[in-house]
């Protein structure tokens, strides 16, 4: 009985698997719709397998186009519409790189967008200035300030275009509003109080400095700005108060030693040549003798003050110099 049954089952498993292979076996035609036979015969797994390999979807392949509207660094990148501040940034970058006309170029296409772009008319005015367009970028600093009154940055700009330009009062003017604006900025402090020692303005300059700093940092930087001037004796006494308000400032004392030494050796090379020259009269005057520390030229003149030497970075980042430590004054424009 049993044999009876596998005899009528294995036929029957036989033509259900020639169904879904796709073959035929004698007795039953399998499927109607099966492709005729080929010369090559496929394994048995690949007859298993192809029903279900005809059901498995097919990869997709993106187009460049649409990479690009995905791809953040794509030059098709959906960014959106172009800004005044985009072209503002990309001239930054050809400024550094030094590329000036491209970065003019880009400055100007911001500026075309917005006239009142202050980053935009700052960048092309501190542009022109390093490049020495000095009418050009008093121009351009001019409309930042008319167009942002309440900006300090716009107004010590134009300052220190102006006493590049050997303006010193149009300097200070500028300076001025720069410090009504921000009083407690010390780099505008500093920059006029450099302007009013080229003007020979002394005490403004100290109420400047002493208005931002401690006496000791106020008086080492007024001296530095005097020494600067080669007004040694000057630059001593200020030394001298800075010590005085701080003995251990190492800074002082040693701008003070180093002054002090210079006029010493200057006294030292002129007096054999005035000893040998020196032949007395009765007609001849006591010369003047000069103390340790005082300098044998008269005060500095409040007139015919050279401009300023143009440095080659914007105010805002000026370095401070090498050796004008503890806060030193950072140099003008």
């Amino acid at each position: 009985m049993r044999s009876l049954y596998l005899m009528h089952l294995i036929p029957l498993l036989v033509a259900l698997l020639a169904a879904a292979t796709g073959c035929s076996v004698p007795g039953f035609s399998g499927n109607k719709n099966a492709a005729p036979p080929v010369a090559s015969h496929a394994s048995w797994t690949d007859k298993v397998t192809a029903p279900f390999k005809s059901l498995a979807p097919k990869k997709q392949v993106a187009s460049p186009a649409d990479v690009s509207k995905t791809d953040p660094i794509s030059l098709g990148f959906a960014s959106g519409p172009t800004t005044p501040a985009l072209y503002v940034s990309m001239a930054q970058m050809s400024d550094q790189g030094g590329n000036a006309p491209h970065a003019r170029a880009l400055y100007q296409k911001a500026l075309s967008m917005d006239a009142k772009n202050l980053d935009a008319l700052l960048g092309l005015a501190r542009l022109e200035d390093r490049e020495g367009n000095l009418p050009e970028a008093l121009k351009v600093y001019q409309q930042a300030v008319d167009l942002h009154p309440q900006d300090a940055r716009a107004y010590n700009d134009l300052a220190l275009c102006h006493a590049r330009c050997g303006d010193l009062q149009k300097s200070s003017e500028a300076l001025d509003q720069a410090v009504r604006i921000n009083p407690q900025k010390q780099l505008y402090r500093n920059n006029i109080a450099k302007v009013l020692i080229e003007m020979n303005q002394v005490d403004q300059a100290v109420t400047h400095m002493s208005a931002v700093c401690q006496p000791d940092v106020a008086n080492y930087n007024i001296a530095v700005l005097l020494a600067e001037r080669g007004r040694t004796a000057e630059a001593m006494t200020f030394l001298q108060k800075a010590l005085a308000a701080n003995p251990r400032m190492t800074d002082a004392s040693t701008l003070l030693a180093s002054l002090n030494n210079s006029i010493l050796g200057r006294q030292t090379a002129i007096a054999p040549a005035q000893a040998s020259a020196f032949q007395p009269t009765n007609n001849d005057i006591t010369p003047t003798s000069y103390l340790p520390g005082e300098t044998l030229t008269a005060s500095y003149p409040s007139t015919g003050v050279p401009p300023i030497v143009p440095q080659t970075v914007p105010a805002e980042l000026a370095r401070v110099p090498v050796g004008y430590a503890p806060q030193a004054l950072p140099p003008i424009r």
